[in-house]
C-alpha cells in the first residue's frame, strides 16, 4: 500500500459559514462568494473525503483517476489502512473525524451525547422509522462527539455553565417573574438541569417578554458590572440574528470564551456550547450527533437535550499553543483522537505511522518521506491519508502542517 494518498473533501455550506475563513486558511477558491462553513476530512459516510485510486506519492496533483470514498477505500483492507491495533480499539472505521470550521455568525446552541447515549438514541430512532435524512432526527449515527477546536484566527465561543453565583449575578441586572422559577431552583440545587427546563419550555410568550426584559438591560449594560459587560454586549449581538429566540440569554448563564491563534480546548460529552465567530480546526470522534436547544431554525429537541445534558458548571481548560519548534500534541481524555501541529524549521521531525493519520498543510511547504525514499509536499490546504504501516515518518522543511491520528500513548500530558 502506498505511503501517502491525496485527499478531496467536502465543503459544507452552512448558512453561519463565513466567504473568506476556509478559502484563507487552505487556499480553496470561493468564486461564487458563498457560506463556507466545514471543510470535513476523514471516513465518516455522510460525507468521506475521497483519494484517488492512483495517484503518485511524489507528485502534488489531486484527483487523477477515479475518486474512492475513503470509508470504501478503508473497507477494502481495513488492516493495512488503520492497522490491528486501531482495528481492535474501534473496529473497521476511522475514530476521528477533522474539520476546519469557519463561523461568520453563531452555531446552534447544542450539546453531544456521550457514547451510551448515542448508542441508545440511534437505535431508538432507527426502531421509530425516523429516516436519516428527516429533519426530526436526532441521531445520525451510533456515536459519541467529544472534540477539540483549535483557534487559527481569534475565535470566540460560549462553552460550559459559569458559576451559579455569577450567573445569578448576571440575571440580577434585569428583574422577570417570569424568570424566577428556574433562578430559584439554581439557587436551590446549585446545577442547571432544572434551570434549563423551565427556561427552554417557558411558553412563547413569556419568552418573548424575557426577552424584552434582558434586551432593556442590554441596553444599559455598561451600568451592569464588569463581568456582566461582555455577557450582555455578546446577547445583544446574538440578538440581532434571533431577534425571538430564548438562547440569545446563553452568554448570561454560559462562558464567554476567547482564543487566539493556536490556543485550543476540548469539550467532554454533556457540554452545553456554541461557537460564536472565527475560524478554526476542529477534531472529534467520527460523529454527527447534535442536539439543539437554539439560536437555530433547525430542529429542537429539548426534552432529549435535556437528557444528556450534563447540568454542572463546568470552565474549559484551555490548552496553550506550542513554545518551540517540532511536533506539537494538543493532548486530552479522548482515545479516538489527538491533533498535532508540526514545525520542522529545517530541522526532521520524526514521528511513526502506528495510527492512520490525516495532514494538513498550513503554512509554508512541509515534506513528509519514509526510508524507501516515498514523499510527498504538504502545501497550504492540502491534505493526505496517511495508512498505519508501521514505519517511521520524517516531516521536514519551513512551515507547519497539522495532523490527526489517534493518542500513541494514552496519556493527558503534552
Amino acid at each position: 500500500m502506498k505511503p501517502f494518498h491525496t485527499l478531496d473533501n467536502s465543503i459544507q455550506p452552512y448558512a453561519w459559514g463565513s466567504v473568506d475563513g476556509i478559502s484563507g486558511f487552505t487556499g480553496l477558491p470561493n468564486p461564487a462568494h458563498k457560506p463556507m462553513a466545514e471543510l470535513w476530512m476523514g471516513a465518516h459516510p455522510s460525507f468521506p473525503s475521497r483519494l484517488a485510486g492512483d495517484d503518485s506519492a511524489n507528485n502534488d496533483s489531486a484527483g487523477a483517476g477515479l475518486l474512492v470514498p475513503l470509508d470504501q477505500f478503508i473497507a477494502r483492507d481495513p488492516e493495512s489502512t488503520l492497522g490491528r491495533e486501531a482495528l481492535l480499539l474501534f473496529g473497521n472505521t476511522l475514530p476521528f473525524l477533522f474539520k476546519v470550521l469557519s463561523a461568520a455568525s453563531p452555531l446552534s446552541l447544542q450539546v453531544h451525547p456521550s457514547k451510551r447515549q448515542a448508542t441508545e438514541g440511534y437505535a431508538r430512532e432507527n426502531e421509530s422509522g425516523i429516516p436519516l435524512t428527516s429533519p426530526e432526527r436526532n441521531y445520525k449515527d451510533s456515536n459519541h462527539k467529544p472534540e477539540i477546536i483549535m483557534a487559527i484566527t481569534p475565535f470566540t465561543a460560549m462553552c460550559g455553565f459559569r458559576n451559579p453565583g455569577e450567573t445569578l449575578t448576571h440575571f440580577s441586572c434585569f428583574k422577570t417573574p417570569l424568570l424566577e422559577p428556574a433562578l430559584a431552583s439554581l439557587r436551590t440545587i446549585g446545577t442547571y438541569g432544572t434551570f434549563c427546563k423551565k427556561l427552554l419550555e417557558l411558553a412563547p410568550a413569556e419568552k418573548r417578554a424575557v426577552i424584552t426584559d434582558a434586551l432593556k438591560a442590554a441596553s444599559e449594560c455598561e451600568r451592569h458590572p464588569v463581568s456582566a459587560k461582555r455577557a450582555f454586549h455578546l446577547m445583544r449581538d446574538l440578538a440581532g440574528e434571533y431577534p425571538d429566540d430564548i438562547g440569545i440569554l446563553s452568554p448570561l448563564y454560559l462562558n464567554v470564551i476567547d482564543l487566539e491563534a493556536r490556543e485550543a480546548m476540548y469539550l467532554p460529552a454533556g457540554i452545553m456550547h456554541a461557537y460564536v465567530k472565527g475560524t478554526g480546526l476542529e477534531l472529534m470522534a467520527s460523529s454527527d450527533n447534535v442536539l439543539r436547544g437554539g439560536l437555530t431554525p433547525k430542529h429542537i429537541d429539548v426534552r432529549e437535550l435535556l437528557n444528556i445534558l450534563n447540568p454542572d458548571f463546568f470552565v474549559p481548560e484551555i490548552i496553550p499553543p506550542p513554545s518551540r519548534k517540532g511536533m506539537y500534541h494538543y493532548r486530552t481524555p479522548s482515545t479516538e483522537f489527538e491533533l498535532s501541529s508540526i514545525t520542522p524549521e529545517n530541522t526532521q521531525v520524526p514521528w511513526t505511522a502506528r495510527f492512520p493519520a490525516i495532514c494538513m498543510g498550513g503554512e509554508g511547504t512541509i515534506t513528509v518521506k519514509n526510508d524507501k525514499g516515498d514523499s510527498h509536499r504538504l502545501l497550504k490546504g492540502t491534505t493526505i491519508f496517511i495508512p498505519a504501516s508501521g514505519e517511521q515518518l520524517i516531516f521536514s522543511g519551513e512551515g507547519t502542517c497539522f495532523m490527526a491520528s489517534i493518542p500513541q500513548n494514552g496519556t493527558t500530558a503534552r
